[in-house]
């Protein structure tokens, strides 16, 4: 556990506590008319549980989907597989997927000025979810074999990225429509839409930034070169730091290592 405070893993914890509070306050704007709602909001146990635990199951779809590229313990050590990280991508492409089913129910509230039945709608996006969850995953382990997996699972958190944007980019005026129809805005589809897009960009911003990073790492560990500055540690595997720039790029054996 101590080594997810050490290194550039002490970047990558800010982010997922910055990312956190981001969404909180976020979802809570979105969720508002007024700054006085704002901050009611803010302060609702209920809103504190839901938003709280939709923070909590981001991270840990970040945390599953940069375990493979952690770097090994010991040289010879396998990595993670990377199914784990291709079905939390799957799952991403499917709330996307979901997404779109929730601005759907606003077209007909648009046109008729009737109010969708939102039961009828969410069962829509719940068989969404099952049907596009293994297909999205599937076409992705596919996409996987054509080239490095760390390579590859920062391209696919780096497009999911784009798509959230071109989403959010494509249903803002549908928004703006609905917000001026009906004051209880929290309830129609595009409030769903914009928190679920909100939650898929956050999970892939984090991984398509610092997969290059970390992968890059793993990559010279695995070589046997440091970190840092690439310098060449096969002659000297057993040091704490590199010769050449004193990088420590080596956890320190401790008793249970060697034992």
């Amino acid at each position: 556990m101590k080594r997810w405070f050490e290194g550039k893993w002490k970047i990558v914890l800010a982010y997922w506590l910055a990312q956190s509070v981001v969404l909180y306050l976020a979802t809570a704007a979105l969720y508002s008319d007024s700054p006085g709602d704002w901050r009611d909001a803010l302060t609702d146990d209920e809103y504190a549980l839901w938003v709280g635990g939709a923070c909590l199951v981001v991270i840990l779809m970040q945390v599953l989907f940069v375990l493979p590229v952690r770097r090994p313990r010991k040289m010879g050590e396998r990595g993670h597989s990377l199914y784990v990280s291709l079905g939390v991508a799957g799952l991403a492409i499917a709330g996307l997927g979901g997404a779109l089913v929730w601005t759907a129910m606003d077209v007909p509230y648009l046109i008729t000025d009737n109010h969708p039945d939102e039961d009828v709608w969410a069962w829509f996006f719940l068989a969404e979810m099952i049907l596009v969850w293994p297909i999205a995953t599937l076409l992705l382990i596919r996409f996987c074999r054509r080239g490095s997996g760390d390579t590859v699972l920062g391209r696919i958190a780096a497009r999911i990225f784009m798509g959230t944007v071109v989403e959010v980019v494509a249903i803002i005026p549908l928004d703006v429509m609905v917000r001026r129809r009906d004051s209880c805005y929290c309830a129609q589809g595009t409030f769903f839409t914009l928190l679920i897009c909100g939650a898929v960009g956050l999970m892939a911003l984090g991984p398509a930034i610092f997969l290059p990073i970390l992968a890059r790492r793993r990559k010279r560990y695995y070589a046997g070169l440091c970190d840092a500055c690439g310098y060449d540690m096969t002659g000297c595997p057993t040091a704490d730091r590199c010769p050449e720039c004193g990088t420590g790029w080596r956890r320190p054996r401790s008793a249970t290592d060697s034992a």
